[in-house]
């Protein structure tokens, strides 16, 4: 019997922190390990947690001789010591952005898939523009990770894009012949969905008649949240019912309570720190609306799509305009014009069905990256060819 083993490389989960990124991929890590695969996630050490471990049927390899969240060259090392250590045929690999670089060099066995959530030359582009030092002080590392990208990526079975931004941008300069995929991320619909419970306002402390604002992200300056935080106490001066629960961690949390503080709205902001799904399934359904002005150039961002998966809409920065080409109340605004954002905001009501495309679901995504895996043991493991 064919052995069904996968291996998953990425220096970030879910167990290190929240992020679209790290959940996209350990969904699909889950995915596959419901439908009978042996699945093995090697990461970064994970602080507090042992080397090895078990999570929802998903042996996770934190390798200790690791920096975590890094990449560094103890992570090629170790990662690819590790893999020269495993016995046997391998399914297939599947590297979250750079994971595998530190394996893709050897005599591989298996056909390996490169996920891309964005590409070095984008954030190299991002950077530039916001003119921010700190940005600016890590822009050379940016320049080198774009340089690794043009001579690994022709080296893996399949380039996956997770959204249609992603995908075109590996199909203009400085990324050639790469002849990329295009699998959206998608969610687990059968978790995401709209919850029929009146009193569930009640049991998360909150009155009936409420108005809730509801923001998931990293607490990252990229991601708009002080913008948001702006544009809120505006409406809060419109509605005096209005709250707003922000829901993630990050190394802008301090700066971003300052400003709640001086903006004087401490006694309606919320932050709620990182949640686990099932608790944040259940802040979406209490919320009216979902606020996302983030300054990044997204792909296709998870916490929209599971926001309108719950009846949400949705107000996010105009630049994410045509991200989501199916979904229905989504008000794209401009994240610097706070009245332009209360506008958008004022009157939104929670729906009682989902209103995300119905395209957009966990088992689709599954489906598409098991069958490329299929597809190329079909072929045999010659180099990659230039159309596939």
């Amino acid at each position: 019997m064919e052995r069904r083993e996968i291996l998953f490389f990425a220096r970030t989960t879910p167990f290190h922190n929240i992020g679209g990124m790290e959940i996209a991929s350990w969904n699909l890590a889950k995915e596959f390990a419901k439908n009978g695969f042996s699945v093995s996630f090697i990461t970064t050490k994970i602080e507090g947690r042992e080397e090895i471990f078990f999570e929802d049927n998903i042996k996770i390899v934190a390798l200790k001789k690791t920096k975590s969240r890094k990449y560094t060259k103890s992570w090629w090392r170790e990662s690819k010591n590790y893999f020269l250590s495993l016995k046997g045929d391998i399914y297939g690999i599947i590297s979250v952005s750079a994971g595998a670089y530190g394996i893709i060099e050897e005599n591989l066995t298996a056909p390996t898939i490169f996920q891309a959530h964005g590409t070095a030359f984008n954030e190299i582009k991002s950077k530039l523009k916001s003119k921010n030092i700190k940005n600016l002080i890590s822009f050379p590392i940016n320049i080198i990770s774009l340089f690794k990208d043009l001579l690994y990526y022709p080296k893996f079975s399949y380039i996956v894009a997770s959204g249609d931004f992603i995908y075109q941008q590996l199909k203009s300069f400085p990324y050639k012949n790469l002849n990329p995929i295009l699998i959206n991320n998608g969610i687990d619909t059968n978790l995401f969905k709209p919850i029929k419970n009146r009193d569930l306002k009640r049991e998360l402390g909150f009155k009936r008649d409420d108005y809730l604002i509801i923001s998931i992200s990293r607490l990252h300056k990229q991601k708009g949240l002080d913008l948001s935080l702006k544009a809120f106490a505006k409406l809060y001066q419109k509605d005096k019912n209005s709250k707003y629960l922000i829901i993630g961690e990050g190394r802008e949390k301090k700066k971003l309570k300052e400003l709640v503080k001086k903006l004087k709205i401490e006694e309606v902001v919320y932050f709620l720190g990182v949640k686990e799904r099932e608790e944040i399934i259940k802040y979406l359904n209490i919320s009216n609306a979902f606020l996302f002005t983030t300054l990044h150039n997204e792909g296709m961002p998870l916490n929209v799509m599971e926001a309108l998966a719950c009846g949400l809409p949705v107000i996010l920065s105009k630049h994410l305009n045509g991200r989501f080409k199916n979904s229905k109340e989504l008000y794209f605004v401009n994240q610097y014009k706070s009245d332009e954002v209360v506008e958008a905001l004022l009157n939104r009501k929670k729906f009682n069905y989902s209103l995300l495309d119905e395209d957009l679901t966990l088992n689709r995504v599954f489906k598409a990256y098991s069958e490329l895996l299929k597809k190329r043991r079909a072929k045999g493991l010659e180099p990659r060819a230039k159309n596939l």
